[in-house]
């Protein structure tokens, strides 16, 4: 015991020397990013309960813009747009594809499971490495930070292996999914690092939203969920999932 004890005071020194040469994280940082994951992780199930239990996805898509319009609303004093060029600049281009992520995001909730969903939006950074390469997007890219990736997705895939489900639909689904949403993160960088607008988060939040409800709309008649909404009425369990889902997505982003 007094060998045990003692040992352990002895590493403590060094132990406390190795603690501080590491890099000092902020607190508001790693609470923020927490509560990110949560978010995110809450509202992938959720989303996938509602899309179960009423399967209209684009329908569900609006509820979800509809909602973030009118809170990003509520506290407009946030919004800054500095000119019309930035707000033609940014909600001509971005919320397109902001919109079809999320659109082939629920068709893929609605044909896959949750974990072949979560294995293959673990794959997606790996494509957009590869494709800010191709662009030359001033970016570095190193052996660690691929091998990082590749041991975030095995580990995925293996804790997920029981769960992974593969159908032509379901696969199709996610592979449109994963272009637009490297696409959107490609364009959002451009337009925020290397030729950024001026627009506060808020107003990019407005933008994407507003413009996504319209062109939702035209959605709606296309896939013919204008029609199908009222008939397919609102399920509790469908219903409770919506709301939930719309808190958690407000907070996430």
């Amino acid at each position: 015991m007094r060998c045990a004890l003692g040992g352990l005071l002895a590493s403590a020194p060094a132990c406390t020397r190795v603690l501080r040469r590491l890099p000092k994280m902020p607190l508001g940082l790693i609470g923020s990013a927490a509560f990110y994951l949560a978010s995110s992780a809450g509202m992938s199930i959720l989303n996938k309960l509602a899309v179960t239990a009423l399967p209209l996805p684009v329908t569900l898509v609006v509820i979800q813009m509809a909602f973030t319009t009118a809170t990003t609303l509520c506290g407009w004093r946030l919004i800054h747009i500095g000119s019309l060029r930035d707000a033609l600049r940014w909600g001509c281009t971005v919320p397109l594809l902001f919109n079809a992520m999320l659109v082939s995001s629920m068709f893929a909730m609605r044909h896959n499971t949750l974990g072949t969903i979560a294995v293959f939006r673990n794959i997606a950074p790996l494509f957009t490495l590869a494709i800010e390469r191709v662009f030359r997007v001033p970016i570095e890219v190193d052996g660690p930070t691929i091998a990082s990736l590749l041991t975030i997705v095995l580990g995925v895939g293996i804790y997920h292996a029981a769960s992974i489900q593969f159908s032509r639909v379901g696969l199709t689904a996610i592979g449109v999914n994963i272009v637009f949403a490297v696409l959107e993160r490609i364009l959002q960088r451009y337009l925020l690092a290397q030729e950024p607008v001026d627009l506060s988060k808020p107003g990019m939040m407005l933008l994407n939203n507003a413009v996504g409800i319209a062109i939702n709309g035209v959605l709606l008649v296309a896939f013919g969920e204008a029609w199908s909404a009222g008939a397919a009425g609102g399920k509790p369990p469908a219903l409770g999932s919506v709301l939930w889902g719309l808190t958690l997505g407000q907070w996430g982003v």
